[in-house]
């Protein structure tokens, strides 16, 4: 996606891409498929999202809650984001 972004290309963000395919071997080249029918978008990395905080009022010494607020719309790099795509890491 990042080369389709850049010169020469330059799409922007949701821009549709439609694309042929050839394929070679020892043998040689294949010929050229057909366009994909429904294209597919340009996305962008997801934004960096504001830094969690620590929810001191229901941690225990058992559990750590964290809360944040999850990116939307354009932020999220046009594509979904659901829990388990989040990751928590400390030292």
């Amino acid at each position: 996606m990042t080369t389709l972004r850049t010169t020469p290309y330059s799409l922007a963000f949701q821009a549709n891409i439609y694309a042929k395919v050839l394929a070679h071997n020892e043998r040689g080249w294949s010929s050229e498929s057909s366009t994909n029918a429904a294209g597919t978008t340009i996305q962008t990395e997801p934004s960096q999202m504001a830094v969690p905080s620590y929810d001191e009022a229901t941690s225990t010494n058992t559990q750590i809650v964290l809360t944040w607020t999850a990116l939307t719309g354009s932020n999220k790099g046009g594509t979904s984001i659901t829990l388990d795509n989040y990751e928590v890491q400390w030292d």
